[in-house]
């Protein structure tokens, strides 16, 4: 049985996948607006992004299996780094002087908050029990030699 903050971290997870898909839509719709339609000029613009936005779901989904389910510290550490990374690379978009819209530019902030709150999740007492322990119960030893 997996502990409450590993269940609550996997909810919070999809929720901040939710919003990484709703950013980068828009970030799409935008882009293609303040261009007036000269998105080509930006070479393979459009292609390169849903490219991207569906790369970044891919890796997304692959980290929430090995950190929820797997129980892969490797993974955890990665995410924590990849967090920390994109904090300061929001900060960087935030602070930029730059014509983006209010909501490229709070949107990620509020993933980053999600993120955090996730890290959290990943370091309270029982999911580092959890972790130390690779996912594996005291129940799953009794199924396997009963």
């Amino acid at each position: 049985m997996r502990p409450e903050s590993i269940r609550w971290f996997e909810r919070v997870y999809v929720g901040r996948m939710i919003v990484g898909l709703a950013l980068g839509i828009y970030s799409i719709y935008w882009m293609r607006h303040a261009l007036n339609g000269y998105y080509r000029a930006a070479f393979g613009f459009p292609e390169i992004a849903v490219g991207s936005i569906l790369l970044g779901t891919l890796c997304n989904i692959a980290l929430l299996y090995f950190i929820a389910r797997r129980a892969s510290v490797v993974a955890k550490w990665i995410f924590v780094v990849a967090a920390v990374i994109g904090l300061v690379s929001v900060i960087n978009t935030v602070i930029a002087p730059n014509f983006l819209p209010a909501a490229l530019k709070m949107g990620p902030l509020f993933g980053v908050g999600l993120d955090f709150t996730m890290i959290m999740l990943l370091f309270q007492p029982d999911s580092r029990e959890w972790f130390e322990r690779r996912g594996v119960t005291e129940e799953d030893y009794a199924d396997t030699f009963s």
